[in-house]
């Protein structure tokens, strides 16, 4: 049953809308202009009472005031009606906010407000609603970082989610910073400044929690849960709303709370944990390397935030010291942005645990040494009565002075063990460098490098896998293993490599081909080493996957077991010119020696080494086998052009000709004509299965068949028999060929011909009329059985025998989809049959050569022509018409 093309529905159009570039560029340009409306708010001095109320209200209720932070504080109270400002009534905040205009910022007003049921005069004081500039310059500026590096991070990276969502946290703390809740008014500007504050403030802790739950990878929650990712917006949306509506029917007015600031501050607390776990999570070194320093950067910068911006000034505790809160946000974007878009981090050679290992270790024998030189100082001073304090010190100098190439030797040996790779790593680029294009066989390339690489780099083993084909980059076969020295003490006995399909070695096996359709993309796409983690491998175990990416996810899962099964604990892919040609596969280290920065680097380098030459190396291959096959193809054209005869004998009344056409191919297509004794002509023509060497020499063997039974057998179809036994007996069932023999008599004019399965010549008789010789059998060689008829045909003056093989009627046009044909092909012998063999020959490759619109044929074309003539007609030919 065929497929339906299935039409995407108007929901799945609206999310792809929702996810393109398009719409993100968009939600960019709006927040931008929504930051430049508030700054501008934020910075206009424009009076103000200082009171917190309500749109929806029927009166002017004052609900709250604000802590100001200049001039007197303002005589209004929590539950006031402001009935009149300025002698002027006053019914909604538009009213009041057009006669507040008309003020003055630092002026008394006059206020006419009813408290406790009584309608009292109050002198209120005006202060400006414009923000303090020292402390906005500094959000300004934070702002500025915050939207240039989501830009720039945003325009580097590909359009995926942790990219987008980069972006929009970048987006949203510019907005933090540029709106400020504190400073609440009547004015149109000031409520939507205070709406686009309450959003940004709502959902950075949301989009934050989010970001580290998939950066770098994808948390284990997230991948089996997918619907976690729009539920964490649920709580900060409703807390949005729950403002919103607050503006008109709230008891206390739009404001965020303390409860409200602790959940989203959990959210906070949230993405650190997501991050600080993915952190101490990883084995795998490179990734750790690129999440280090935002790790830390952002550690550093949303712990003070949370301790004096929300801690101390969100929830009204000590506002002086949000400041310490702000300033180290700068550090988020930066970090941020080396990893998101450069992934690229400052480079440290060791790991922390490592750096840590060395300290100790390093502490510990200076712990020895000074100890030992103390004890034995000791030990040798008591041999000693009455000593001095200077003996003393001298004996404590000589014991120590002893003891220091015993300590320098340990501190060697140390150093060696953690950082013989980093030291030398130079060295080892150069020597491979040097070495690898020097060794042009591929066994001998990998043999070489892999034991380099296990003495350099202290591996029990290794192996190489390339692809085994080109362009099919998802299977890879096992093409090169090398062992450590170390490795040949415990490798078991039976279990040496040579030409067995498995390799086992430390109780692990190494699979003779390696089918990755699922990592083998991501090795390609990004040319990194890959990790193989055990405890990755295990997720999703048991679990039906639902949507794609849970397949794929799945996929890649089941392929990490399997190489965990194998022994395999890293991949390193070998890439050149953008094509993933192989891979190197290493084996857990013994004990918990986990592989170094500097150990991949060497291994990224010598794998894209080793790609390159080991392409060389194929192409060399290839060119060798080229060659070969130029030879066999010269070859196989002499014994063709052996074939056919080096002259055509001539009968008066009779013209026969004979072409034979060349492909870039060598073909088994040819023609034959055979004298024979009692002056009869063999006329033969066939075409011999495949192409090249073979289809020659089965070419060649039929003619020297029909050359020995022709003569002496007046029946074609006889002969074709015994060269069907004779063919089938000595060749595989697959090579055959089509053949048509007929034996001519020049003197009675007549044909007596047989086919074996060849194309039907074609008689076209003076008159125009089409006839076909189709009496005949099956092909020769392809059955041991079947006989052959036979056909006699009359030949008069004027009439035309056409004989020809498929590359003619089977020659394509320009588009590929139509043949040349049989009905094209005797419509063009009609129309031209009062012409010599040769102009027809000539006039035949004319129209192919229009058909086809190519100047070289498809396949080899053989025509051989015989027509009957008058001797007159012979004459005037011979004569030049004259």
């Amino acid at each position: 049953m065929p497929s339906e093309r299935l039409t995407p529905s108007p929901l799945s159009g609206l999310l792809r809308l929702l996810l393109s570039r398009e719409t993100h560029q968009a939600i960019g340009v709006i927040a931008v202009l929504s930051a430049l409306f508030c700054g501008f708010d934020a910075t206009r001095s424009r009076p103000s009472d200082g009171t917190v109320w309500l749109l929806g209200r029927p009166s002017l209720e004052v609900l709250d005031t604000i802590t100001r932070t200049e001039g007197d504080p303002t005589p209004l109270r929590k539950g006031d009606i402001i009935l009149g400002i300025a002698s002027t009534l006053v019914t909604s905040p538009q009213t009041a906010a057009q006669i507040l205009r008309k003020q003055e910022v630092g002026t008394e007003v006059l206020y006419l407000v009813k408290r406790d049921g009584k309608e009292t005069p109050l002198l209120v004081p005006l202060t400006s609603t414009r923000v303090n500039l020292q402390d906005y310059l500094l959000n300004v500026g934070l702002a500025l970082v915050y939207l240039l590096i989501g830009v720039w991070v945003y325009s580097r990276a590909a359009n995926s989610v942790s990219s987008s969502l980069f972006y929009f946290l970048c987006l949203l703390f510019m907005l933090y910073f540029l709106t400020n809740l504190n400073q609440v008014s009547y004015y149109l500007g000031a409520i939507i400044t205070q709406n686009i504050g309450a959003f940004a403030r709502f959902m950075l802790p949301a989009v934050f929690l989010h970001f580290f739950l998939i950066f770098p990878t994808p948390k284990a929650a997230l991948r089996r849960h997918p619907f976690l990712a729009p539920v964490i917006y649920v709580l900060p949306l409703m807390f949005f709303m729950r403002f919103t509506l607050d503006q008109f029917i709230g008891a206390e007015g739009a404001k965020i709370g303390p409860i409200s600031w602790m959940v989203l501050g959990l959210y906070y607390l949230g993405g650190l944990w997501a991050l600080l776990h993915g952190y101490f999570s990883y084995r795998d070194p490179i990734m750790r390397q690129r999440v280090r320093i935002l790790t830390f950067g952002t550690l550093a910068a949303v712990a003070p935030f949370l301790i004096f911006k929300i801690g101390m000034e969100e929830l009204g505790f000590h506002g002086d010291l949000a400041r310490f809160g702000v300033v180290p946000l700068v550090a988020i974007p930066i970090s941020f942005g080396y990893c998101v878009a450069r992934y690229q981090v400052m480079q440290i050679d060791i790991l922390l645990k490592k750096s840590l290992s060395y300290a100790l270790i390093t502490g510990l024998i200076w712990v020895g040494y000074l100890g030992g030189a103390w004890w034995l100082g000791n030990k040798t001073l008591s041999l000693f009565t009455g000593s001095s304090p200077i003996v003393w010190a001298g004996i404590t100098l000589g014991v120590a002075t002893v003891l220091w190439p015993i300590r320098s030797r340990l501190q060697r040996e140390l150093d060696h063990r953690f950082y013989h790779a980093r030291d030398n790593m130079t060295s080892l680029i150069e020597e491979f460098s040097k070495d690898i294009p020097r060794l042009i066989q591929r066994t001998q390339l990998l043999d070489s490098v892999g034991k380099r690489l296990c003495q350099a780099l202290y591996l029990p083993n290794m192996s190489f896998y390339l692809s085994g084909h080109e362009g099919q980059d998802t299977s890879f076969k096992l093409a090169g293993f090398a062992m450590g020295a170390a490795a040949h003490e415990h490798t078991p006995a039976g279990h040496a490599h040579g030409d067995a399909t498995i390799v086992s070695l430390n109780q692990h096996s190494y699979p003779e081909v390696m089918i990755l359709p699922a990592l083998s993309p991501s090795l390609a796409r990004h040319g990194e080493p890959f990790w193989v983690d055990a405890d990755e491998a295990r997720q999703l175990e048991g679990r039906q996957a639902i949507t794609r990416e849970q397949a794929q996810l799945k996929a890649r899962f089941r392929e990490q077991a399997l190489l965990v099964e194998s022994g395999i604990q890293l991949l390193v892919p070998m890439i050149t010119h953008g094509r993933l040609v192989g891979l190197m596969a290493l084996p857990h280290r013994r004990g918990e020696d986990d592989y170094q920065i500097h150990e991949l680097q060497l291994l990224t380098i010598v794998a894209g080494q080793v790609a390159l030459q080991a392409e060389n190396s194929r192409l060399l291959q290839e060119e060798v086998a080229k060659q070969k096959l130029e030879e066999e193809m010269t070859l196989a054209r002499q014994i063709q052009s052996r074939l056919l005869p080096r002259a055509i004998p001539r009968y008066s009344g009779v013209e026969i000709e004979a072409v034979n056409i060349s492909s870039k191919q060598v073909s088994g297509d040819y023609y034959d004509i055979i004298e024979r004794q009692d002056g009869k002509l063999g006329l033969v023509i066939a075409d011999v299965s495949g192409k090249g060497m073979p289809a020659s020499i089965l070419a060649s063997n039929i003619q020297a068949a029909l050359r020995a039974q022709c003569d002496t057998c007046d029946s074609p179809g006889l002969v074709l028999e015994r060269i069907n036994r004779q063919i089938h007996a000595s060749t595989d069932p697959q090579h055959f060929a089509t053949l048509f023999l007929a034996i001519f008599d020049p003197v009675e004019r007549t044909l007596l011909y047989s086919s074996g399965g060849h194309n039907p010549p074609v008689i076209v008789r003076q008159d125009g009329s089409v006839e076909l010789l189709e009496s005949g059998g099956l092909p020769l060689g392809a059955f041991d059985f079947g006989t052959y008829d036979e056909g006699t045909v009359k030949l008069n003056d004027g009439d035309l025998a056409f004989f020809y093989t498929d590359g003619l009627t089977e020659t394509k046009g320009p588009d590929g989809d139509e043949d040349f044909g049989e009905e094209r092909l005797n419509t063009l012998l009609c129309t031209e049959r009062e012409r010599t063999v040769d102009e027809i020959f000539q006039s035949i490759q004319e129209q192919l050569h229009q058909f086809s619109r190519r100047l070289d044929a498809d396949d080899d074309i053989t025509m051989l022509g015989l027509k009957i003539t008058s001797v007159e007609e012979v004459a005037l030919a011979e004569s030049g018409g004259k």
